[in-house]
Formats: C-alpha cells, structure tokens, sequence
C-alpha cells in the first residue's frame, strides 16, 4: 500500500476537535465509540476560534470542564494545542503540526454535519492526506456523498484499521444528542440542562455561573 501503510513502529492516534462549551455527554459518547472501534486513545481538542462559529468561552473554563469530564474515561485524554497556535483554528493547520510532531499515524474525527460542510474548510483536500478520516454519526444527519477529493477513499472499518492514512470510513453509533447550544440555552433559560452533562462538569458550570 506505499504510503497509505501505517508503519510497524506507528500507532494510531485519534483526534476529536470542537469548541467542548461545554463538553457534552455526546462528546464523551463519540470519543468512545472511536476508542472501541479502533482500539486506539482519542485526544479532545477545544478550538480557540472556528472560521465557521462564533468566539467559544473562556480557554480556562472549557479546559477544566474536560479535564473533569474526561477523569474517568479510559483512553480519552485533552490536548489543548489549537489554543497555542495561530487563529483562527484551521483543522488542516493543526494536523500539519501534529503531523510534525511525531510519528504517530493520525486520525481526525468529524461527524455528518460537518462532512456536509467540509467544502467550506480551509484547504479541506489536505486533510485526508495528513490523516484519516473517520466520519461519526449524529442525530438528525444523513451520511452526504463525500467532496470530489474523497472519491474512491472509502475503506471498511477493518481496511482502515490497518491503512487509514489517505482514507475515510463511516462509523455509526448511538449518538447521544446533546449539543453543546441545547445545554446553554437551557441553562440560560431555565430549561433541563443537566442531563446532557457529566455530574462534575453540571456541579463546575453551577459553581462558576457559565451560561446563565
């Protein structure tokens, strides 16, 4: 397979990026879900600035939500380098550096509405040549057919098991429909917001006052 071969001396490593204000129980859900499929740690990765969102909260508070939410979950860790680097948060930017950083294979995690929208990235051809591709399930979201840059890339979960570089594979699961703007317009609004929360990040945004 030449260069889609992962390398006898390189793991997998899984990334998850999103703003994470807050992160949701549906984050968590999605991040095992690769964990179990590929049998590989997932890293969260909060954005500083999407050039397709508006400004997220506070670095400080959104960080210490993950730690607490991620405490107790086996192989899902946080990696906060977006924060260091130039904005806004460019995907393809991040996994350039990452990429340089070490000779772990990648593999970016996005869902079905973001596939949707992946022509209006930065530069989106260049992402499934830094990594693979792995494209989640989400309430509401059909599977879209993939850019022109993807055609004739899609492997089985099995295939991209063992090559996923220049590749991408769908992963349906039980997606837990909890988005981070269901929870603060609950809580700004007085609605049910906690279950869609961890009990330490719920017990962490009541005692700092965040999204009221």
């Amino acid at each position: 397979m030449g260069s889609l071969g992962r390398g006898s001396d390189a793991a997998l490593r899984a990334l998850l990026g999103g703003t994470f204000d807050p992160v949701t129980r549906g984050h968590l859900a999605a991040a095992r879900a690769v964990r179990d499929a590929l049998g590989c740690s997932v890293e969260l990765i909060p954005n500083r600035q999407s050039p397709l969102k508006g400004r997220p909260g506070d670095d400080h508070h959104r960080l210490a939500m993950l730690a607490l939410a991620c405490r107790d979950q086996s192989g899902i860790d946080v990696n906060p380098v977006e924060l260091s680097l130039p904005q806004p948060s460019y995907t393809v930017r991040t996994l350039a550096h990452l990429a340089r950083e070490n000779v772990d294979t990648l593999v970016f995690c996005l869902g079905t509405d973001a596939l949707a929208t992946i022509e209006r990235w930065h530069a989106y051809p260049q992402l499934i040549e830094l990594a693979g591709i792995v494209v989640l399930s989400r309430p509401g979201f059909e599977l879209p057919a993939p850019p022109n840059a993807w055609r004739g890339r899609l492997a089985t979960l099995d295939e991209f098991k063992q090559s996923p570089k220049g590749r991408w594979t769908h992963l349906p699961f039980a997606a837990v429909d909890s988005a981070s703007s269901r929870v603060r317009h609950a809580r700004a609004n007085g609605g049910d917001w906690q279950t869609w929360v961890t009990e330490s990040v719920a017990d962490y945004i009541k005692e700092h006052g965040l999204y009221e």
